[in-house]
C-alpha cells in the first residue's frame, strides 16, 4: 500500500515548522527584554552615595567621605562604574547578565567587585543587587514570553 501526502498536509507541516522557528525567535526576544528589565532594575536599586565629598580631619588634611551601604542592601553608587559595568547579551533563546568594565586594566577588578558585592566575603556581608532584581521582575516573565511568542508566530488557519 502506498501513502502519499496531500498538498494540504504538506502545507500544514511547513506552517508548523515555520511557527516553531518563529516561537524560538519570540523566546529569544522575550529573554532579551527580560534581561534589559532586570539590568535596569539592578541599576535603579543602587542609591546614590556621597562619593567625592571630603571632610577635614585635621588642619590641611582631608579624608574622602564615602558612604557605605548596609549589609543586605544594594551597594551605593559611588563612582557609577559598577552600574555602568552591568551588561547583558543573548544567545539562542536565553540571555545572561554580567558585569564587564571596559577600562584601563581594571576590568577584572570590577567583575570581582560585582561578585563580592553580590555574595560577600568572610569579612564583608553581601550587598545583593542581582538576585533581588531578578526576583522582583520574575513574575513579569511569563506574560512577556507569551506576548513575544504570539507577536512572532504566524497565524495558522
Amino acid at each position: 500500500m502506498k501513502i502519499t501526502l496531500s498538498a494540504d498536509i504538506k502545507t500544514a507541516l511547513k506552517t508548523l515548522e515555520t511557527a516553531a522557528e518563529d516561537a524560538k525567535k519570540g523566546l529569544a526576544k522575550s529573554s532579551m527584554h527580560f534581561a534589559a528589565i532586570v539590568r535596569k532594575s539592578m541599576i535603579e536599586s543602587m542609591p546614590q552615595g556621597r562619593a567625592g565629598q571630603a571632610d577635614e580631619v585635621a588642619p590641611g588634611r582631608f579624608k574622602r567621605n564615602q558612604e557605605r551601604s548596609r549589609p543586605g542592601q544594594p551597594p551605593f553608587k559611588q563612582s557609577g562604574k559598577l552600574a555602568r559595568s552591568i551588561k547583558f547579551e543573548t544567545a539562542g533563546t536565553g540571555a545572561r547578565i554580567f558585569s564587564e568594565y571596559q577600562g584601563t586594566g581594571k576590568r577584572r577588578e570590577n567583575d570581582f567587585l560585582a561578585r563580592i558585592m553580590e555574595t560577600g566575603t568572610y569579612k564583608m556581608k553581601p550587598r545583593p543587587f542581582t538576585k533581588p532584581a531578578i526576583d522582583k521582575n520574575l513574575s513579569r516573565l511569563p506574560l512577556l514570553m507569551k506576548t513575544e511568542i504570539v507577536k512572532s508566530t504566524v497565524v495558522i488557519q
